[in-house]
């Protein structure tokens, strides 16, 4: 199928192969804490907030940035929504391995959305993500508030739901 070809390998299919495969070599070998279930859930909620993004702001209805090399979606796409994933688990082991509660889970928050600005900011660099229509890194740090919080909210969720 045409619309899903790579139109050229390079320096973004090259991170996100990498990104892909650190992530979930990381995922495999760092010591289970949560029921397989809750990570099952975790990751797909990740993979589905970040498409929804995409979908909203990368394209679609904002038009602000573009994944890798075109506006046209191909099969490396999907392996930035894969590469995102993970983080929605490891956000939640690192929140229950150090016992965030209280005031410290907006800090928690506050920090992971950093760490998300950071990771988005390595992606520009390999131009994995392309901006355009007048859209800045910096917005995206009001974006990574949200889909932290809903994640923390949605995990506390899923977590009531099983007792």
């Amino acid at each position: 199928m045409k619309v899903f070809a790579i139109e050229k390998w390079d320096g973004n299919e090259w991170f996100l192969v990498c990104g892909v495969v650190l992530v979930y070599l990381a995922l495999w070998l760092i010591p289970k804490r949560l029921p397989s279930s809750t990570t099952l859930l975790l990751c797909t909620w990740a993979f589905t907030v970040s498409k929804f993004y995409d979908f909203t702001f990368g394209g679609g209805l904002f038009d602000y940035y573009d994944v890798n090399d075109s506006p046209r979606y191909c099969i490396m796409d999907l392996a930035s929504y894969f590469f995102y994933a993970p983080f929605g688990y490891f956000f939640i082991y690192l929140y229950e391995l150090w016992k965030i509660r209280g005031r410290w889970t907006v800090l928690y928050i506050v920090g992971w959305s950093f760490v998300g600005v950071g990771i988005e900011w390595i992606m520009d660099c390999f131009h994995v993500i392309v901006y355009k229509n007048g859209y800045l890194l910096p917005f995206s740090f009001c974006i990574y508030l949200a889909s932290q919080s809903l994640t923390l909210l949605f995990y506390h969720w899923i977590s009531s739901s099983k007792k």
